[in-house]
């Protein structure tokens, strides 16, 4: 009984997603200009429902982005954080605060080595070189999908993470997404 069971689960599910409002949406196009349309399917044809169901034969690449504290939350010199390498609390009514990175471990040496090479320390940014040679961040929140970058899109910097930073370093980056055209600044 209980196979029989699955076996009618399996047929009633298989039956629903077979419908059109679960497949990529299509539509009938004449590519040849002779009269006789051709099937043509894709994202561009779908619904919302539908383009989860699309396939993508060459998605965007997206370069990597480091989640960043926004910058009124980054750490700094307080009472009981003493450090001198922290920068003094008036860098938050700017939005102007360094983010910090903590490296430890056993092995000082390996530490700290470890952390002057994690960033680059050149302040020579070539965006038409490409973004995978560089750290990038944000503090933009992560959507629940990977498709679009929210930090590329949506209002607030992309930062250029470095080991020493110069000041008042930016710059801009072109993204084309399909017919969508973005320019974003980055500091």
């Amino acid at each position: 009984m209980v196979c029989l069971l699955l076996v009618l689960i399996q047929i009633t599910v298989n039956n629903e997603l077979e419908k059109s409002a679960f497949k990529c949406g299509c539509t009938c196009i004449d590519l040849d200009e002779d009269g006789h349309c051709q099937e043509v399917c894709g994202i561009q044809y779908s619904n919302l429902l539908q383009a989860t169901t699309c396939s993508i034969p060459r998605p965007l690449e997206w370069p990597p982005l480091l989640q960043l504290p926004d910058p009124h939350f980054r750490a700094v010199r307080t009472d009981f954080l003493l450090s001198q390498d922290l920068p003094s609390d008036s860098c938050k009514t700017t939005d102007s605060c360094r983010v910090t990175l903590l490296t430890t471990g056993e092995n000082q040496s390996l530490g700290e080595s470890w952390g002057r090479n994690l960033f680059p320390s050149s302040l020579k940014f070539n965006p038409s070189d490409g973004l995978a040679g560089f750290a990038l961040g944000s503090a933009t929140s992560t959507a629940i999908s990977g498709f679009l970058e929210p930090a590329l899109y949506l209002q607030g910097p992309v930062y250029y993470v470095q080991s020493q930073c110069g000041a008042n370093f930016t710059n801009s980056i072109s993204v084309s997404i399909a017919a969508l055209h973005v320019e974003k600044g980055m500091n």
